[in-house]
């Protein structure tokens, strides 16, 4: 009896011991700081201060331990090599490479929370990634984390691309290391935080001198992101592709906009770009979101949480804008026949219509006529702006034909503001005639030059015997005034046709 007593007890304390050591990690437990946060840190910090915490260098933490786990194939065997891949700056956006180290990283902390650290959460919400290329940072800030804290990171808000200042000190983030002067990359084998990976200096500085910035525009940007970043870990449900363009299509019928030209013109964006966003056939790029939420008078976030969708928006941005898309005939004709007979430039009968609020084809089949008169007006104004352009750039042209020097079409049309492309368009023989001379002169210069080595090398090739000294090609490169001449092919089959001019024999490795 008490020996299966024993057994039970002590079989009790296998399981027990089982049990223990399967919560245990591979890698430390450690929290990445600020999650919840506007000023959460980013993954490429995280991944720096993981490999601090284990005394290893950061590439090989990834190589040896976080690149086993991933599951892509090719980020795997890349990472695997060198501990770095191209494009690595991504990390800390939404992309294979973000979900492959978190995906490794969570298994070897048992964490939960990483995801948190980069901008994948917001994959959907954003058509392109918005991560800056190299480190940047606020050496006022680092200072503070390094008093304060007790330790330094790196906030994923310095590493949105469209964010250039710190919104705590209103200084410009730096991008560069004020004491070797260079740009710094997000992963390294020598990177602490905090710290240049090349001279392994301090970034911080309590005595910059920086001018404060005071900027509307960047202060918009940043509370946006800081809002994206503290309601992440509470997200029930992550945003999805396309989800804005079925937003605006909502925001449009609320604010009274029956027509789409109408609500485009109130978003100052173009009418095309909003059909197909609406449409779900594309979505808005992080520059468009901002501007949008800007006008909307709220933030990206705002918009897509839909709480209860009441947009607050300025009376004044109404002005010069008609929510409602109808317009009567006798505005219209009124419309039409101004431009029709107005003695300013001719407007296209597409400008025209915009102008009035209508459509091309509600102007034809309501009138005809005006509609007609302002498109003749319209194609004679091009014909004749065409044909002075083309005087205009033949002038242009000819004159540079007169230079004694002939330079690259693109060259010579710099100092009078044309591009090649417009040049060749309106004057293309012209055009053909300039890049012809370049050529020419180009050619010229180079069979001059290559004449000049060659007397040079006949030349020194006869002192050397003269002076008893067998005419190597180390010999006279000693000599020459471009001591790698001889890489060049030709100038090596040169020599020895001259040596074997005067007799030498078995040469062409000497």
């Amino acid at each position: 009896m008490n020996q299966n007593y024993d057994f039970l007890i002590e079989s009790e304390i296998d399981n027990d011991l089982e049990r223990f050591l399967s919560t245990r990690s591979v890698l430390f437990n450690l929290e990445p700081i600020g999650i919840g946060t506007p000023y959460v840190e980013s993954l490429s910090s995280y991944i720096a201060r993981l490999a601090e915490m284990h005394s290893v260098k950061e590439t090989i933490l990834l190589k040896n331990v976080i690149s086993p786990l991933m599951l892509n194939k090719n980020v795997k065997n890349e990472l695997s090599i060198r501990g770095i891949i191209s494009k690595m700056h991504l990390i800390n956006g939404f992309s294979v490479l973000s979900l492959e180290c978190i995906h490794s990283i969570e298994k070897l902390t048992s964490r939960q929370d990483i995801q948190y650290t980069t901008m994948t959460e917001w994959s959907g919400l954003f058509n392109k990634n918005v991560v800056s290329c190299n480190r940047r940072w606020c050496p006022l800030c680092l200072e503070k984390f390094k008093e304060d804290l007790g330790l330094v990171y790196e906030p994923l808000l310095w590493a949105i691309s469209n964010i250039m200042i710190c919104d705590i000190h209103q200084i410009k983030l730096q991008e560069f290391c004020p004491h070797c002067n260079k740009k710094l990359n997000y992963i390294h084998s020598s990177l602490i935080v905090g710290h240049c990976q090349y001279c392994l200096k301090w970034l911080g500085d309590v005595s910059t001198n920086e001018d404060k910035i005071h900027s509307y525009d960047q202060k918009f940007i940043i509370e946006n992101y800081k809002q994206l970043f503290e309601v992440a870990p509470s997200l029930n449900k992550v945003p999805i592709k396309y989800l804005f363009g079925n937003i605006l299509q909502k925001i449009r019928v609320q604010l009274g906009f029956s027509s789409m030209q109408s609500f485009s013109k109130f978003l100052e964006v173009n009418n095309t770009q909003l059909f197909f966003w609406i449409k779900n056939k594309s979505s808005p790029s992080p520059e468009k979101l901002l501007q949008i939420a800007k006008k909307l008078n709220c933030t990206i976030y705002d918009i897509i949480s839909e709480k209860d969708l009441h947009i607050k928006v300025n009376p004044d941005d109404f002005k010069g804008v008609s929510k409602n898309s109808t317009i009567c005939k006798i505005e219209m004709e009124s419309h039409l026949r101004s431009a029709a007979y107005s003695t300013n430039t001719p407007k296209s009968l597409s400008k025209v219509c915009k102008d009035g609020n209508f459509s091309v084809p509600t102007a034809k089949r309501h009138f005809p006529k005006l509609s007609k008169i302002i498109l003749e007006k319209f194609a004679l104004n091009q014909k004749e702006s065409i044909i002075q352009k083309k005087k205009d750039i033949e002038v242009i042209l000819k004159t540079i034909l007169t230079q004694q020097i002939p330079q690259s079409l693109k060259k010579s049309l710099e100092d009078y503001g044309l591009s090649v492309r417009v040049a060749q368009k309106y004057q293309p023989e012209l055009s053909k005639i300039i890049v012809e001379r370049n050529q020419k002169y180009i050619n010229e210069l180079k069979e001059r030059r290559i004449k000049s080595y060659e007397d040079e090398i006949k030349s020194i090739i006869y002192k050397l015997l003269q002076e008893g000294i067998f005419p190597s090609r180390g010999n006279i490169s000693k000599r020459i005034s471009d001591p790698n001449i001889f890489l060049n092919g030709h100038f090596r089959t040169f020599r020895m046709e001259i040596l074997k001019s005067l007799g030498y024999t078995n040469i062409e490795h000497i």
